[in-house]
């Protein structure tokens, strides 16, 4: 089960983010093309907020902050915070799968961080007795499926794509742990 915080006074649920750390030889851009990808396919809103490129004494860095949002109900928002932070970073030559490909050498963290809006729309926020029933909304009418089912379904969601970043980078035998849950074809 998803480790996560739900709280009466915020509108917005954390859930405890995933990390990926690799060193190594990678396809940076075929990786930048495997998220974003993955968020369009399933109808996420995506956004680059930050770009940053540094040079180094050890080799380039580049930074990039991305999130990405898509509206499930009038009630609930799902969000994605991306962040990627390349070191170290050296342009190298291989040759993959007989030709000649340039790559990167060096160490990424990706960091993915989700969360749930309540009341994105604010419907609840016009009056104070509406915003009183928002708070009994949440305690007692959605919280087991915002605890149990959408939780668990977001948590699910960002396990795949992890798991597909694992993959992509090497780091992981091509496997589906989740997939018994959501099916092949499940959108995440």
């Amino acid at each position: 089960m998803a480790d996560y915080t739900f709280t009466d006074d915020s509108s917005s649920s954390h859930w405890t983010p995933y990390i990926v750390q690799y060193k190594g030889i990678f396809d940076l851009e075929g990786l930048y093309r495997l998220i974003i990808k993955w968020l369009t396919d399933r109808s996420y809103e995506f956004h680059e907020k930050t770009y940053k490129h540094k040079p180094g004494t050890t080799g380039r860095e580049q930074e990039m902050k991305w999130e990405a949002w898509k509206k499930v109900n009038e009630y609930i928002r799902y969000w994605f915070d991306v962040y990627i932070h390349v070191w170290d970073m050296h342009e190298v030559e291989v040759i993959k799968d007989g030709n000649k490909v340039k790559m990167i050498k060096g160490r990424i963290r990706i960091l993915i961080e989700t969360k749930v809006d309540r009341d994105w729309q604010g419907n609840f926020k016009k009056t104070k007795t509406l915003s009183r029933l928002r708070g009994f909304y949440d305690k007692y009418v959605i919280y087991k499926d915002f605890t149990g089912t959408i939780g668990d379904m977001l948590h699910y969601k960002i396990a795949k794509l992890v798991a597909e970043i694992k993959e992509f980078l090497g780091m992981e035998i091509t496997s589906r742990a989740y997939y018994h849950y959501m099916g092949p074809e499940q959108s995440g």
